[in-house]
């Protein structure tokens, strides 16, 4: 148990009501119960959560909670965020290689470092301060991860890759496959060799079962920052921009660049050799095919942007409508409207 008055301290923030409440959790508003910490964050929830037996909260200054302990912030779910790690800790790993791990020769184990049972690593493998490489893991030669990385179980970095600093890597993602490329000659598809590498830089997040292709000759690039949700296939040469989101099941084919901010939502997907610019977001199962403008959001197959998109879809769905009072005035002999149904 810690108290609120503790957390506030942690998080350098001013509290209010009842010091020595202690608090054993964090939870969402609606399943929160006596010993949670939950927060609120506008006055639509704030209803919700007298009526809630939640006691301990966050919240901005100015939102009446009487009767409740407060940690006044102005970035309430932020400063949850902060404080959800004190509540919940990860379990602690102890540093060191487990004698079922197997290690290369000329590696550079940071003593700090954990190794799991059954990982494997290539030779001339390097692990920075404080990583942890799960069980099943595999580190092809030369491979770099930096410090206070976490490869969770089954992640698969090839050779001549290399992952920068805070790295999180969930379970079944590979690093460093070769690209899909190939070269038709004499009725056959003869294969490009990919001998370049894949980077990804310091405190990108990747999600379970993703694959970041290598270069055919030069390097792949995950921008710091950047984060991906699940399935989602980035192919050789990509270079993708810093602080940039991928929903899942998204794909980048090869060859292009994405500038900072570049957001891609579900089962969406980029065509080959772009050079798309800053702060360009792309809607659900869309399909990006030109490069774009900077700032704009995009919709549809093929990408339009989403004003476009929008008034496309709004004539398409009128068409029924349409038809339906031609067909009638085409029975009484009438003329249909040449600038077709208003609205």
């Amino acid at each position: 148990m810690t108290t609120i008055a503790e957390l506030a301290a942690q998080v350098a923030l001013p509290f209010e009501g009842d010091g020595d409440l202690d608090v054993s959790g964090v939870c969402g508003l609606a399943t929160a119960g006596p010993e949670h910490l939950t927060f609120v964050e506008s006055e639509k929830f704030v209803q919700q959560a007298l009526d809630s037996p939640v006691r301990a909260l966050v919240a901005q200054e100015g939102l009446e909670l009487p009767g409740k302990s407060v940690i006044r912030s102005p970035f309430p779910q932020l400063t949850v965020i902060q404080i959800t790690p004190l509540l919940h800790p990860r379990p602690a790993s102890q540093p060191g290689t487990d004698s079922r791990a197997a290690v290369g020769t000329g590696c550079r184990i940071a003593e700090s470092a954990t190794l799991h049972p059954f990982a494997a690593l290539g030779n001339g493998v390097t692990v920075g301060e404080r990583s942890e490489i799960c069980s099943g893991v595999s580190l092809g030669d030369g491979v770099q991860i930096g410090a206070d990385c976490h490869l969770h179980p089954g992640v698969t970095v090839g050779w001549g890759c290399r992952l920068g600093d805070r790295v999180i890597v969930h379970a079944g993602t590979v690093f460093g496959s070769d690209g899909f490329g190939f070269v038709q000659h004499e009725g056959r598809h003869v294969k490009i060799p990919h001998v370049g590498n894949v980077i990804v830089e310091d405190d990108v997040e990747i999600g379970a079962n993703c694959a970041i292709d290598r270069s055919t000759y030069d390097t792949t690039v995950i921008g710091r920052g950047t984060k991906m949700d699940n399935l989602v296939h980035i192919a050789h040469n990509c270079d993708v921009g810093e602080f940039s989101l991928f929903s899942g099941q998204c794909g980048v084919a090869g060859t292009t660049k994405m500038g900072a901010y570049f957001l891609m939502a579900g089962q969406s997907g980029v065509a080959g050799h772009l050079d798309i610019p800053d702060r360009v977001t792309i809607g659900p199962k869309s399909m990006m095919v030109r490069t774009g403008r900077s700032g704009e959001t995009y919709a549809g197959i093929p990408a339009r942007p989403m004003r476009e998109w929008a008034k496309a879809v709004g004539a398409f769905y009128s068409l029924p409508r349409l038809m339906k009072r031609w067909r009638a005035e085409a029975a009484t002999g009438g003329a249909p409207d040449s600038e077709g149904e208003k609205g």
